[in-house]
């Protein structure tokens, strides 16, 4: 619960980094956060949840839906 809590912090604080009906990835938010706050407490938490919910690829590249790393 202190995670869903933590990314409705993030939407509330930093919802004004997306665009309207834009759609980003976790990843993607939190690279805007880091660039556009100083790093404190509240940030640092928020970017920890986000990275937890949504880890980043190490070495693979992104595919399109529906296909595996590998073939794209």
């Amino acid at each position: 619960m202190e995670q869903q809590e933590t990314l409705d912090l993030a939407l509330s604080a930093y919802g004004y980094l997306l665009g309207r009906n834009e759609q980003i990835s976790g990843q993607e938010m939190a690279r805007r956060i880091e660039a556009s706050y100083a790093p404190g407490p509240q940030r640092n938490a928020v970017l920890e949840v986000i990275r937890l919910c949504e880890p980043e690829l190490d070495g693979q590249s992104e595919s399109a839906p529906g296909e595996s790393p590998a073939s794209a």
